[in-house]
């Protein structure tokens, strides 16, 4: 297959091309700056154009077979910033999908944000009622909107990863996560940590993409939950599990996960969106991602993708987080070994 990908010089989107160059596949990517892309990386053809500019759309998606669009903002200081790219561009690229000769099919790679968490102690089903907590959220949800707005002209196909860990995520799988130095004492986040938490591996996140390209039912207006696929490695976890766990792979007897206050949660990601402004960068956290934060429970089924996709998770929590573990504690200390200090 001929993959046109967006987002590649994202987490997912460079161990996507791995995964599709694994198969034999070729892949298109469209990037603002050709430089961020990895030495190597293994693509067919590098389209360095700004996703925002309608009419470099049609070109880029040329004969694919398929578009991954895997490009969002996902730190901001205002909601029309998440809006113009996570909804915006979606619907453009839609648009742009739907007037060549051949329709290629859309995968959007969406976020279990749009769909909202746990409530009353069940796990998100797919067609379920979105409740987004966040403008992240809405604007990841608007994107899924824009793929059943043009459904009777795209095939489009969702996928809502949970929260996505592995080789170079840090360790974001926990969220909100302040990271710490190489060997921390405390671990401290930006809210109260969740109870129960859905995770899944980066590689598991590939695969879903990649059979949802092939076997995914696109969305039908009317049909809640057709053409959704949730994707996590098919375990709700404890925090205190994930606590333990991380405690013993960084050799600590206890290891604390300490939330902040609601007061000093709001002071800091004032100070985080008003030194990004400054530096003219994303912040690092935003008080709107906060309400994300606070929800006690991020869980999901994945019934759709297994039955639809044959989606079986391959790497457990067990196994994906030495690596991740590994991977973050080299790149701490190559921080501060270049006089860094500790990357926030």
């Amino acid at each position: 297959m001929r993959y046109l990908v967006t987002g590649a010089t994202g987490f997912v989107g460079r161990r996507l091309l791995s995964h599709i160059a694994a198969r034999g596949d070729e892949a298109v990517v469209v990037v603002r700056d050709r430089r961020r892309l990895p030495p190597g990386v293994p693509v067919t053809r590098v389209v360095e154009t700004d996703l925002t500019d309608p009419r470099a759309l049609p070109e880029a998606i040329g004969a694919a077979d398929c578009v991954l669009h895997l490009a969002a903002v996902t730190r901001a200081s205002h909601p029309a910033d998440y809006l113009a790219v996570n909804a915006g561009v979606t619907r453009a690229l839609c648009a742009a999908a739907a007037a060549l000769p051949r329709t290629p099919r859309v995968v959007y790679c969406s976020s279990l944000a749009a769909a909202g968490p746990a409530t009353a102690g069940r796990p998100r089903a797919e067609g379920d009622r979105p409740a987004p907590v966040s403008w992240y959220g809405r604007s990841k949800l608007g994107g899924e909107r824009a793929l059943l707005a043009a459904a009777d002209r795209v095939p489009g196909v969702i996928v809502r990863p949970a929260f996505v860990y592995g080789p170079g995520a840090g360790l974001g799988f926990l969220p909100g996560l302040i990271a710490p130095p190489a060997d921390p004492a405390v671990l401290l986040a930006w809210a109260p940590v969740p109870r129960r938490l859905s995770v899944v591996h980066v590689d598991d996140v590939c695969a879903a993409l990649l059979a949802a390209a092939k076997h995914g039912r696109p969305v039908r207006p009317g049909r809640p939950g057709e053409g959704v696929y949730q994707v996590t490695d098919g375990e709700e976890h404890p925090v205190e599990d994930v606590r333990a766990a991380l405690a013993r792979l960084l050799g600590r007897r206890r290891l604390w996960l300490h939330g902040l206050p609601r007061p000093l949660g709001v002071a800091a990601t004032r100070a985080a969106e008003a030194l990004a402004r400054v530096r003219h960068r994303s912040p690092a956290m935003t008080r709107d991602r906060l309400a994300d934060l606070r929800c006690p429970d991020w869980t999901c089924s994945i019934d759709n993708a297994v039955r639809d996709l044959g989606y079986a998770p391959a790497v457990t929590l067990a196994a994906g987080m030495p690596a991740t573990v590994a991977a973050h504690r080299s790149r701490s200390r190559s921080y501060e070994q270049a006089g860094g200090g500790i990357p926030l």
